[in-house]
């Protein structure tokens, strides 16, 4: 899934990405609370200043 794809989802309510393939995408500076990530494959996936409060990784 690339980054536009996943803003999509996320920006529509959508919480759980539980093993969810993101590869090299940039996540940077964004508001990511509450979201599940949980055996996500995030291979070079970049969440510098992003906030990742109540989640669950």
């Amino acid at each position: 899934m690339n980054a536009e794809e996943f803003l999509k989802l996320y920006e529509s309510g959508e919480r759980d990405f539980s093993k969810i393939v993101l590869k090299g995408v940039q996540l940077n500076h964004l508001d990511l609370s509450n979201i599940n990530l949980s055996q996500a494959w995030l291979e070079s996936t970049c969440l510098m200043g992003t906030n990742l409060s109540n989640a669950n990784i």
